[in-house]
């Protein structure tokens, strides 16, 4: 076979598995640690996991991390990658595993998903979904201001952070 031939084949096999997510639709990245270990460190390890996700060239406005599990919130224009799947899960999983690997200097995996939600009200029932699953006091959250283009950490009771979701419009 000529060396085109192999190449549109090629690509023809890509696309069965390169979906994208439509434009206007909400993106929440749901990363879920493998085999990492419990400690009294992860937490501060999640947080700063979390952290680089959210400045590692992706828009993300609010990410919310307990255990070894983050999800993350694209702005509803995020545009990376025109918004394949493939690409999303690879690099953010890719991410997370070598930012944990090198805060906690043994090997430490991510797998990723993407879930795509219509709109803000099924945005706050996956979050409030995610917190009432975690048997855990605390919850670390992280809200992103356009304006000042500031970060801003939150760390609250489970219940509470409850309560502030129900509470968002």
């Amino acid at each position: 076979m000529k060396a085109n031939t192999l190449n549109n084949n090629a690509k023809a096999f890509d696309a069965t598995v390169n979906h994208t997510i439509a434009s206007g639709m909400y993106m929440i990245a749901r990363l879920q640690g493998r085999g990492i270990l419990f400690h009294d460190d992860l937490t501060n390890n999640m947080v700063d996991v979390t952290e680089h996700l959210m400045t590692c060239g992706f828009n993300v406005t609010y990410a919310h991390t307990t255990g070894d599990e983050i999800s993350l919130l694209f702005h509803i224009d995020e545009d990376s990658y025109h918004r394949r799947t493939v690409e999303i899960v690879s690099v953010l999983a890719g991410e997370a595993s070598a930012r944990l690997t090198y805060i906690m200097r043994q090997f430490a995996t991510f797998d990723c998903k993407l879930i795509a939600l219509a709109n803000k009200r099924l945005v706050k029932d996956y979050f409030l979904s995610r917190s009432a699953d975690v048997n855990t006091v605390n919850v670390w959250s992280y809200w992103k201001d356009f304006e000042s283009g500031r970060r801003e950490l939150i760390t609250v009771s489970n219940q509470k952070f409850q309560d502030t979701l129900h509470n968002v419009n």
